[in-house]
């Protein structure tokens, strides 16, 4: 087997990276904005788990936990706990495309969610606008994707939060100031 014919196969697998973000991604417009509620999880928080969630609360939550102790686990008895108070919209976003499909993949098995989907580069940006791709509910991307869609307008001002004392309160206006809204009420950044 040549190097082509083996690029080739992993193109056609049925385990190709190409062929299941196609199948996660969303096929059809979002016409209207989306809310999540996660009714019931596929799985059962370990104690220790259950610990830790019992102590999470307030606006900003980074989780440190070596590999393998449920992390994602976590973040979905999280997103399940508050959107039983309200419907939200979750953004997960993961470093590399296969992350992502298997994160997309949890939201739908594990979280009951059908229509959780994987966004990536490998859906064009035209094809992604007219998809309204950003109106899912519970979205799944790189955040490469994210800024080139969202954020990429204020590449400037986010820039020059680098530099400045208080970039919270400085993006705080630059957002208002353009009528910007963040479209996500969770944000879960994995790895």
């Amino acid at each position: 087997m040549g190097w082509k014919d083996y690029l080739t196969f992993l193109d056609e697998s049925p385990y190709s990276i190409r062929l299941l973000t196609s199948g996660l991604a969303p096929d059809q417009p979002i016409q209207d904005t989306q809310s999540t509620r996660v009714e019931t999880l596929n799985y059962t928080l370990w104690p220790f788990q259950q610990k830790i969630l019992d102590k999470i609360g307030g606006d900003t939550l980074i989780l440190g936990l070596p590999t393998g102790l449920g992390k994602t686990y976590l973040a979905g008895a999280y997103v399940q706990r508050e959107s039983i108070r309200k419907p939200l919209r979750v953004l997960f976003l993961t470093p590399s495309v296969p992350l992502g499909v298997q994160q997309a993949l949890f939201a739908q098995r594990m979280l009951n969610l059908k229509d959780a989907c994987f966004i990536s580069g490998n859906i064009v940006p035209e094809k992604r606008n007219a998809l309204r791709v950003w109106n899912s509910g519970f979205a799944v991307s790189t955040p490469q994707t994210f800024y080139n869609d969202v954020l990429s307008p204020f590449a400037s001002s986010l820039e020059e939060a680098r530099r400045v004392d208080d970039p919270f309160h400085m993006l705080v206006e630059v957002f208002s100031g353009a009528g910007f809204t963040f479209p996500y009420n969770i944000v879960v950044a994995d790895e």
